[in-house]
């Protein structure tokens, strides 16, 4: 929570915020009758097996007691993470499913579950964090942890950082591509189901640590830093709101400042305020490093099993670019197209990520199991930029003029992520009643970002060095610096309950299931910027000399006119209206039917009813919301949503499937696309707007796919899929003196694809590849003219190619994998300016596992070999929007297991 801010943390005290009120009382009562219902019905399952139990052991003649034996087989089982059981798990599966098992984490090196991600056929990672499948972005995807839907804690996304979740705490990830009527439905893309680690099939520890060395980072003496303080091992900064600044009804306006209590408050606040250093300091960075620890065990007591595993990681990683470019340019008249504004860019970081997972499963019987599961997961980072060569026309400085005079910026930011889950499940099975199962979920989730103390600064320097930095009326929206904070909390409750019958057909089973989330969410920001007032132009040999130079400017005793002060705008700038408050809840209620009509024919049907409630709320606004008409962003829908899928299964040995499905979804606005306020980055000068007139997307989804089994570990498959969309959100741009951002609904749009996917094992070795074909259209009307584009984000291809190679008896294991993304919509313009698009991407990794005296391993792995440029750029203009090199990374990593 933000320090200083009494009216944030009770945000109904505010002016013109009106808090929604969608709580549903029946869904208590409905949580209260099933879990007492499962109760009741397991205290009965008991006491009648037992019953049972004691007519079987009944003694002989001779006194002995007679044990009727049931008629069993034994049959090889592999381990449940394996990638034997996955690929058990997708033969037999109803859906279209790809899922990665823990020994694919460890076999491609991947460390975190985004890096795991980017090797799913029709899968690639935007930013190194969020998963966009079959080119669809976040929104058209959800993330869920054991099946309990995860909170996003970034501002702008519906979609979970998944570098956050470090793959030495998982199971196994599954991405189910076609919609069931048991899962929630807003997916459209996939639903990405991380799957934490339960029982340990033996007991377990292990230890491992590496160091990584990033190439253009790693004893780099440019890399920049923050001169105040240095991150401590948890990754907190120790950042917050200094004591001397008022909270912000108490801090005086400009207009009230000659008074002289008012000025002695703002001096006081503007001398705290100054304590933030705005010139970061050079040094050189050492070498990353990991270390993660895991121990696991189980024990049994008769028929009784009690399972737990405890794991921590952590990762303390640097980054360095020294070619970032990032322009902007438009159409002027006379058709010709101009550059506005642009500067080159230097960008130093530091991250320090750490995750700890605990869970503990207790079996009472075979047929029962409950467990509980806490994650934590935290990752904090500094990223300092300094911009320079930079020219903006708005601000007089021409491109031309850069050997005399530019633009020059640095800003230092800091931001903390976190999450927080805890569940708590069963699993229930009654023999006595046709073998009728229940399983049941709840759980609290928390994420939070946190960015105190981020500030910067935009002056113009004289190339000759001698006069400094300047700071004049134009640049009065900087220096600046803000205090934000979002919080976002989500809670769930769902139960299934699946009852065979299997003299129906060759087997069918009914499942009928409910889930309630609510979510809550709250943005807080305090935004302080420095005004210069009608002061001579401020010059200052380095930024910190600032303070000096704004105190030299603020006696108390000048006008009004004349001073130079921090200005407190959280409530005042109506271009930052970054204060909301924001509710969700959504009920559903389903019912499915899965049927083996044959022995080779599965059919699967049902429908899930989901109704929606959700509101966005604008904090202490004063009325001026961009012309907007409105400070309240509300959607309430209710829709039913069909699927069906047929499974036929082919060949002599019933090893090949051919799967057709059919599934309606949905995708929601995030709060803040909704939300009907702007906000500017400070650091970009880009404006983003809400539009609280966002309808919700309606999707039907077909896919096609036929799947050839050549064993248990290989498999050919070849997957057709089309996606029709009514009303779909996009990203939209309008080209001015600033970038403004925001989103819209198209008519429609379509997307459409082949995926192909092969793993075959030869020998020592195991080829695995997988490419999608994609293509996509959406149908907008702007100005009364109609026009198609391609879909946001949708590359129009991705490649993924693995070799590995492997020799269990010299412990040796090796992979060389390769990935590329084909071009694809980064923002979709509104106006005559063409679209912004990110150009195709390639990358290289190598992975090298050596097992060494006994079970030590040492393991050596080289990332972005190709060092691939990452670039933006105008559609059909050789003209670059954004761009920067990738670097190559070293990895020496050491495990153990005890």
């Amino acid at each position: 929570m933000l320090s200083g801010y009494d009216a944030a943390t009770n945000p109904h005290s505010l002016p013109n915020f009106t808090p929604m009120n969608t709580t549903r009382g029946p869904f208590r009562y409905t949580a209260a009758l099933l879990f007492l219902t499962a109760l009741f019905l397991l205290e009965n399952s008991y006491a009648q097996e037992t019953s049972n139990q004691d007519d079987a052991n009944l003694p002989s003649e001779d006194g002995e007691p007679i044990e009727e034996l049931e008629e069993f087989s034994v049959e090889e089982k592999a381990a449940a993470n394996s990638r034997l059981a996955i690929m058990d798990e997708r033969r037999e599966s109803s859906g279209i499913v790809d899922t990665i098992s823990s020994e694919d984490f460890t076999r491609t090196g991947a460390g975190n579950a985004a890096d795991s991600m980017s090797k799913v056929v029709g899968a690639n990672i935007v930013d190194g964090k969020y998963v966009v499948i079959r080119g669809l972005g976040d929104r058209y995807s959800n993330t869920l942890l054991n099946g309990s839907v995860l909170p996003s804690a970034d501002p702008d996304k519906k979609a979970v950082q998944l570098d956050m979740v470090p793959t030495g705490l998982l199971d196994s990830i599954e991405t189910t591509k076609s919609f069931t009527p048991d899962k929630p439905g807003d997916f459209t893309g996939g639903s990405v189901d991380v799957a934490t680690k339960s029982f340990p099939e033996e007991r377990t520890f292990t230890m491992s640590g590496a160091v990584v060395f990033e190439q253009g980072t790693t004893a780099n003496s440019e890399f920049l830093s923050n001169p105040e303080r240095k991150l401590d091992f948890w990754g907190r900064s120790g950042d917050q709101l200094p004591s001397t600044v008022p909270n912000t009804e108490d801090f005086p306006a400009r207009r009230d400042r000659r008074e002289e209590e008012n000025g002695a408050i703002r001096n006081e606040a503007s001398s705290g305020l100054s304590e933030f250093a705005l010139f970061p300091v050079k040094g050189a960075p050492g070498p990353g490093s990991s270390f993660s620890i895991a121990y696991g065990d189980s024990h049994n007591f008769r028929d009784k099993r009690l399972g737990y595993i405890f794991s921590f990681t952590r990762s303390h990683d640097f980054s360095h670019k020294d070619d970032i470019r990032d322009e902007i340019w438009t159409f002027a008249e006379g058709d010709a197209f101009v550059p506005r504004r642009g500067y080159d860019k230097i960008e130093s970081s530091e991250e320090i990520s750490w995750g700890a997972l605990s869970n503990i499963a207790f079996a009472v019987s075979p047929e029962h199991e409950i467990s509980f599961t806490a994650i934590f997961n935290e990752n904090s980072e500094d990223k300092i930029g300094y911009r320079f060569n930079g020219f903006d026309r708005n601000r007089g400085v021409e491109l031309d003029d850069l050997n005399e005079t530019s633009l020059t910026n640095y800003d230092i930011g800091y931001s903390n992520r976190s999450l927080r889950s805890f569940q708590i499940k069963g699993k229930h099975k009654f023999k006595n009643w046709n073998n009728f199962a229940v399983d049941w979920l709840a759980s609290s989730s928390n994420s939070e970002e946190d960015r105190p103390g981020n500030r910067g600064i935009i002056a113009q320097v004289s190339s000759d060095g001698e006069l400094g930095y300047l700071l004049n009326q134009a640049d009065q929206n900087l220096p600046q610096v803000f205090f934000r904070n979002i919080e976002a909390d989500r809670h769930l409750f769902q139960v299934n309950a699946v009852l065979p019958f299997n003299n129906l057909f060759q087997g069918t089973d009914f499942k009928a299931g409910y889930l309630f989330t609510k979510s809550d969410r709250l943005a807080q920001q305090r935004l302080f910027k420095f005004f210069r007032g009608r002061s001579p132009i401020l010059d200052f040999s380095s930024f910190s000399d600032l303070p000096a130079a704004i105190d030299q400017n603020s006696d108390v005793s000048r006008t009004q006119q004349n001073q130079a002060q921090w200005e407190d705008l959280t409530f005042r700038d109506p271009n930052n209206i970054a204060n909301y408050d924001g509710n969700e809840e959504i009920e559903s209620y389903y019912l499915m039917a899965d049927t083996k009509l044959t022995q080779r024919l599965r059919f699967t049907a049902g429908a899930r009813y989901e109704s929606t409630a959700l509101g966005v709320n604008a904090i202490g606004s004063t009325g001026q919301l961009n012309s907007l008409s409105q400070d309240t962003g509300t959607l309430e829908e209710a829709d039913i949503l069909p699927a069906a899928h047929l499974v036929y299964h082919m060949g002599k040995e019933k090893n090949m499937n051919l799967r057709f499905s059919y599934g309606r979804t949905l995708a929601r606005p995030t709060y803040r696309e909704i939300a009907p306020f702007r906000t500017t980055d400070f650091v970009t000068i880009e404006v983003f707007e809400g539009n609280p007139n966002l309808e919700r997307t309606l999707v039907d989804n077909f896919d096609l796919r036929w799947e050839w089994y050549l064993s248990r570990s290989e498999v050919i498959a070849v997957t057709y899929f089309t996606k029709n969309m009514e009303n779909p959100i996009v990203p939209t741009v309008r080209f001015s003196n600033q970038l403004f951002f925001s989103w819209s609904n198209a008519q429609k749009g379509t997307v459409s694809g082949i995926e192909f996917e092969f793993r075959k094992r030869i020998k020592n070795l195991t080829f695995t590849g997988n490419f999608a074909l994609i293509d996509s259209s959406i149908e907008a009307e702007i100005s009364g003219a109609n026009f198609t584009s391609a879909f946001e984000g949708q590359p129009n291809y991705i490649v993924n190619f693995d070799i590995g190679y492997d020799n269990q008896f010299w412990g040796t294991s090796m992979n060389l994998l390769f990935n590329a993304v084909g071009e694809s919509l980064s923002f979709l313009s509104l106006e005559v300016d063409p679209d912004i698009y990110q150009d195709a991407s390639y990358s290289l990794d190598f992975n090298l596992t050596q097992r060494v005296w006994g079970k030590w391993k040492l393991r050596f792995a080289v990332n972005n070999l190709l060092q691939s440029q990452w670039r933006q750029s105008y559609l059909g203009q050789d003209q670059t929007f954004r761009s920067y090199s990738e670097n190559r990374a070293f990895k020496l990593g050491i495990s153990r297991d005890f």
